[in-house]
């Protein structure tokens, strides 16, 4: 089996995702088979993982051969969350196994700023405002 974990990276600390910032992933496998794998890759079509491939026999796990680091868009920012999945392979598997699809919420921070500025015409040059006058 393969379970992949992402975890939100906040590069800046201000405590919101934003475009730039990254996710990473670990992949944790297991073989629940009762032959040893052999060439064991892990893919993921949003990022490049690093580490294997990696040989594990019946009943064992590895949770560190593994890793990814994805960069935010604007995108992900917009719609609160990353959703992702991988998948890994051996040569012993006819299927490949993909993961559980991980979602990895983002925080947002929705705001606007208005300044607004006006400026008085004293379009008789008195020196008041007067009705008429913009």
């Amino acid at each position: 089996t393969i379970a992949k974990a992402g975890s939100f990276n906040d590069e800046n600390g201000n405590g919101y995702a934003e475009a730039g910032e990254t996710i990473s992933y670990t992949f944790s496998l297991t073989n629940t088979g009762n032959v040893t794998l052999n060439n064991i890759t892990v893919t993921d079509p949003m990022v490049s993982v690093n580490g294997g491939p990696i040989n594990l026999a019946p009943g064992a796990s590895d949770n560190t051969s593994f890793s990814a680091t994805y960069t935010l868009t604007q995108a992900d920012v917009d719609s609160g969350q990353v959703d992702n999945i991988a998948t890994a392979d051996a040569d012993e598997l006819t299927d490949p196994e993909d993961s559980n699809n991980e979602t990895t919420p983002l925080t947002q921070n929705p705001a606007m700023t208005i300044a607004k500025a006006g400026s008085f015409n004293d379009e008789n040059g008195n020196g008041y405002a007067e009705a008429g006058e913009t």
